[in-house]
């Protein structure tokens, strides 16, 4: 089993990071989801010498998804994850 990877906020500035790093360690960009806010949803952000495309971070199914990193702070999200079975990394999780 292939192990999927979402990244939320990803129009921001650690997302950024990550995707460098990812990219630099050879991730494959089919392993990848980028995920932020509606407003973000379909634009296309570099990844890999090619791009991979923002979907909406409200509407993504992430059962699908093994680890969600959260960029940001997202109550809302956090919770969407757990309770879809989806295993958190992130500096900005509420206690």
């Amino acid at each position: 089993m292939e192990h999927r990877i979402a990244i939320s906020h990803a129009c921001g500035l650690v997302a950024e990071a990550i995707l460098e790093k990812l990219s630099e360690s050879g991730f494959k960009p089919d392993s990848l989801f980028l995920l932020d806010h509606e407003s973000n949803a379909g634009k296309r952000l570099p990844y890999a010498g090619g791009s991979l495309t923002v979907q909406d971070q409200r509407e993504f199914d992430l059962s699908n998804c093994a680890l969600l990193l959260l960029t940001q702070a997202d109550v809302e999200l956090e919770s969407e994850a757990l309770s879809q079975g989806c295993l958190l990394l992130s500096h900005a999780i509420q206690g």
